[in-house]
């Protein structure tokens, strides 16, 4: 007897291959050392770009308002942006992204066979009993690795848990834009309704 299974829910993960006109305007800026961030690291490096900010939170907005969520005119924008640098190899420690709705990592430089790639912990692993699986399929994998490929950008859920492995380093530097973004205007409803034009008064 075959038992039919439902999929009955999913953590949608957009990719989309991106052009040089949304990767060149980054090349000419310094990124955050990934294990040196201060005071001085800038999280807002697309301030500095705001035709390409703009672009950016147009294809973010077309990807979940029409392909994710069906609302059309929902907008959004983008909190914070920077650039990460791992020159040495080094692992990045798993975490995610507070404050934010959705995020995206863009891979905006070239990109080397040697450069891991990120990986997404899922967030649905049982508690206490687990029984390991003798075969990975999308029902019981414990992490998702996304594609690495210069000019790739991902967008996932900020509450996603994501990492990557050490390396052994090469002239490559592996570089990445991340964005978070937040709904503005008015949504919701009912007492659950926000409108950020008067949050401030």
């Amino acid at each position: 007897m075959n038992i039919e299974i439902l999929p009955a829910f999913t953590i949608p993960i957009g990719v989309v291959k991106l052009g040089p006109e949304f990767c060149e305007p980054l090349k000419k800026y310094k990124g955050i050392e990934q294990f040196e961030v201060n005071k001085e690291s800038d999280f807002y490096v697309l301030d500095k770009i705001p035709d390409l900010k703009r672009k950016l939170i147009k294809l973010f907005s077309a990807y979940i308002n029409l392909q994710i969520l069906h609302t059309p005119n929902q907008e959004y924008t983008i909190t914070t942006s920077w650039i990460t640098e791992n020159t040495t190899g080094k692992p990045m420690g798993s975490h995610n992204h507070c404050n934010s709705y959705y995020s995206s990592v863009f891979y905006f430089d070239k990109v080397s066979k040697e450069h891991p790639a990120l990986e997404f912990a899922n967030p649905r692993m049982p508690e206490g009993f687990f029984v390991e699986p003798l075969r990975t399929t999308l029902s019981n994998c414990r992490s998702f690795a996304a594609p690495l490929e210069e000019g790739l950008i991902i967008f996932f859920p900020s509450y996603l848990y994501h990492q990557h492995e050490g390396y052994e380093p090469t002239e490559v530097i592996r570089k990445s834009l991340a964005c978070n973004y937040i709904p503005i205007g008015m949504y919701g409803q009912g007492d659950a309704t926000l409108d950020t034009r008067t949050i401030h008064g």
